[in-house]
């Protein structure tokens, strides 16, 4: 992995796979150090989920841009809004998602763009853009082959992973977080159980697989290792979370045994839904 550049505005780190590069843009701390991935094949780009913020957005297609190639299309993971809410910056390019996802958006989109204008105001747009569904499980792009595993009850409800069997490359999106408080405020709407478990559940099968590289939702790319840490964050959390009164003793409890980790928001999130909002979006 090779850190090509970390400015105020983003860092970038490409892997590079013989005729494939995968590059990561990692956004600043201000902007919730979201990442959008995009495989580059001989050909073309396939980008993966394209942030929170406008200026983000932008950067990430300008770089995109530079590369020289068209995008042959765009993804988006699962149906939080700091994946997809920056789609009018690729409004001329395809853009698809889970069956499940999309619904999500349609449904709760609207309400979710709405609660980030309190701490973004006009630098997150006000207009929800839906992906298109698609249920492919696998294909191949310039002999790339990418298979599509969807998950259940990780970081939210639905969720997108991206596989590149051939380089034992995981494009894990918000089922892993490197370095960056988890948001872990969403739960099961039939049975009301949080994801703590079927996250770990899915965290422990994903130890199975060798990847060697794996790329996250929020965080620079890293090796297996990450899933260990994330097992040990989310029992913590779990733990935390059955011994506290409110959101700020559990607030107070996740920094005091993570105080290195970033984006105190994503944890002010998940205190907010877990003990104020909960039937969630």
């Amino acid at each position: 992995m090779n850190p090509s550049s970390s400015t105020a505005k983003a860092t970038i780190t490409k892997v590079e796979k013989g005729p494939y590069t995968i590059h990561s843009y990692l956004s600043p701390e201000w902007a919730e150090m979201v990442c959008s991935q995009i495989i580059e094949t001989p050909s073309s780009l396939v980008i993966i989920d394209v942030q929170l913020l406008k200026e983000q957005a932008q950067a990430v297609r300008e770089y995109a841009n530079s590369l020289g190639k068209p995008i042959n299309k765009v993804i988006i993971s699962h149906c939080h809004p700091d994946h997809w809410a920056g789609l009018e910056a690729f409004t001329d390019v395809p853009v698809y998602a889970l069956p499940e996802t999309v619904q999500e958006i349609t449904g709760y989109g609207q309400i979710m763009l709405d609660s980030k204008q309190p701490l973004f105001g006009t630098a997150v747009t006000s207009t929800v853009i839906c992906p298109q569904p698609f249920a492919i499980e696998q294909e191949v792009i310039d002999g790339l082959e990418l298979i599509y595993h969807k998950n259940f009850g990780t970081e939210t409800t639905f969720s997108l992973m991206i596989e590149l069997p051939q380089f034992n490359i995981l494009i894990a999106q918000d089922t892993v977080y490197n370095g960056v408080y988890p948001y872990i405020g969403d739960h099961n709407y039939i049975t009301n159980d949080y994801f703590f478990d079927t996250w770990v559940a899915t965290l422990n099968t994903l130890k199975t697989a060798g990847y060697e590289t794996i790329f996250p939702g929020h965080g620079l790319p890293t090796d297996a290792s990450i899933l260990d840490t994330m097992i040990e964050s989310l029992t913590f959390a779990k733990s935390a979370f059955a011994q506290s009164a409110d959101g700020e003793e559990l607030k107070r409890r996740i920094m005091a045994q993570y105080p290195d980790y970033k984006v105190v928001d994503m944890l002010d999130l998940s205190a907010y839904m877990l003990y104020n909002n909960p039937i969630g979006y």
